[in-house]
């Protein structure tokens, strides 16, 4: 684990150089990022404003959820989306020959290789729309129920790497799948929003085959006191299983791999 964390450190320090080196790239996402926060606001302050509440979330718990959302897009883009987008293009030019030579499991380096560093303004906001939830609400959150919403999103962002990377790692059996990284950012705009609002049959879906109504929903349901611990259970089986399954499609996927020596 020493070691790891070791390499971990190093990766994000190389990652910190590369952002100040471009620092006008630095800055402009910066402001992109902010931007999209107030576009959030807008969008779901004008929509609450209009129904008066959105499924079973009040105005002020549609503002924590959205700010749980922008916080988890921290891990999302400047994590995943960041080491994720390179394999395919590893994979289909043959430079994943370099990841298999290093004297660490060949899937940790594709998958904590890259991070940036742009995504300052989604924390700031995130927290700052929790906190406008919780003002307009009149409440103050129990510390056993912070304690469900840092356990739960530490668990949600376990299922994200397992979906994510089960779905890039299918790269390695197909040819020219290099855009297959923007499956998943793409379908998570879905995980904002309660479950109560799709059809049954898209329920089923996101409960399941692609889980992403549970990935912010369970811990603000366990945060506005309200935890449903069948679905609490679900989420913690599913992301075993995701984890599992994208160590599976990796491993065997690896056998299908053609590296540029061969």
């Amino acid at each position: 684990m020493k070691k790891h964390l070791k390499i971990i450190s190093s990766f994000l320090k190389l990652s910190w150089l590369a952002s100040m080196e471009y620092r006008a790239n630095f800055f402009s996402w910066l402001l992109v990022d902010t931007g999209w926060a107030i576009m959030d606001l807008i969008f779901f302050n004008t929509l609450v404003q209009n129904l008066g509440s959105l499924g079973p979330w009040t105005r002020g718990e549609v503002f924590i959820v959205v700010g749980m959302f922008r916080l988890l897009q921290v891990p999302v883009w400047a994590w995943m989306f960041q080491s994720f987008s390179r394999i395919p293009n590893m994979i289909s030019k043959g430079e994943l020959d370099l990841v298999l030579t290093k004297p660490f499991d060949s899937q940790f380096g594709v998958s904590f290789r890259n991070f940036s560093i742009n995504m300052i303004a989604s924390i700031i906001t995130g927290i700052f729309y929790m906190y406008m939830g919780y003002t307009i609400m009149h409440q103050i959150p129990s510390s056993l129920n912070i304690f469900y919403l840092l356990w739960l999103l530490t668990i949600s962002t376990g299922l994200i790497y397992g979906v994510y990377f089960s779905t890039v790692a299918t790269s390695l059996f197909f040819d020219r799948l290099n855009n297959i990284h923007h499956l998943f950012p793409h379908f998570y705009d879905a995980a904002r929003y309660p479950r109560e609002i799709y059809p049954a049959p898209l329920q089923l879906i996101f409960l399941t085959i692609w889980p992403m109504i549970l990935i912010i929903g369970v811990p603000a349901e366990a945060l506005f006191g309200r935890p449903n611990w069948s679905l609490i259970i679900w989420l913690h089986i599913l992301t075993v299983i995701f984890i599992l399954l994208g160590r599976f499609i990796w491993t065997k996927g690896l056998r299908h791999y053609s590296s540029a020596s061969s």
